[in-house]
């Protein structure tokens, strides 16, 4: 599922039973909605996020049983193998659809993350060096990977590189069994 209706809990604090109360204090939810969760980082958090019974019911129909993620817990399970060891803080921005996701990993723990909608690429080095600033991350010693929308001939990559030395673009895309993978370039 890709859609903004989701949040983080620590799976200490997890209750299958409270699935709508931990994602109506970050979005607007009904009760008809239907809703889900995914484990994340080997199950130390869970992902409660809003899933649709009409898009399960069909594809259950049409293809039998499935499987079904929200897509926040696809990225930071696959960031965090992309976390680079030299530099205390990694964080990953995904910019997808005027979308920006921010996940921070602080050595290998997962510390942060957000995401918010953006109108051009100023917004998206704002929401970065807020979140450096509120974290009290050093642009010249963090270590950022971009996905999604941008390339290193971008404005936007052009942009963050005045603010952040360490920077490289992650290339998303599935393999013949529709696996996503990652590739590096720089």
């Amino acid at each position: 599922y890709y859609n903004t209706k989701s949040t983080l809990v620590p799976s200490v604090l997890f209750n299958k039973k409270n699935l709508i109360d931990y994602v109506k204090y970050n979005s607007i939810v009904s009760y008809d909605d239907l809703f889900s969760y995914d484990d994340v980082l080997d199950k130390s958090i869970k992902n409660a996020y809003v899933s649709s019974s009409e898009i399960n019911n069909y594809i259950f129909k049409k293809f039998g049983s499935f499987e079904h993620f929200h897509y926040t817990t696809l990225l930071i399970n696959e960031f965090e193998k992309h976390v680079n060891s030299d530099f205390n803080f990694n964080f990953f921005l995904n910019i997808v659809d005027k979308k920006l996701d921010l996940i921070c990993f602080e050595k290998s723990s997962f510390i942060f993350y957000n995401s918010f909608d953006f109108s051009n690429d100023e917004d998206v080095l704002f929401y970065a060096l807020f979140c450096f600033k509120q974290l009290k991350i050093d642009p010249e010693k963090v270590f950022m990977s971009c996905s999604g929308v941008i390339n290193l001939k971008s404005s936007l990559y052009l942009l963050l590189y005045k603010y952040v030395r360490n920077i490289k673009i992650i290339d998303l895309h599935e393999d013949e069994s529709n696996n996503i993978l990652f590739s590096v370039k720089r």
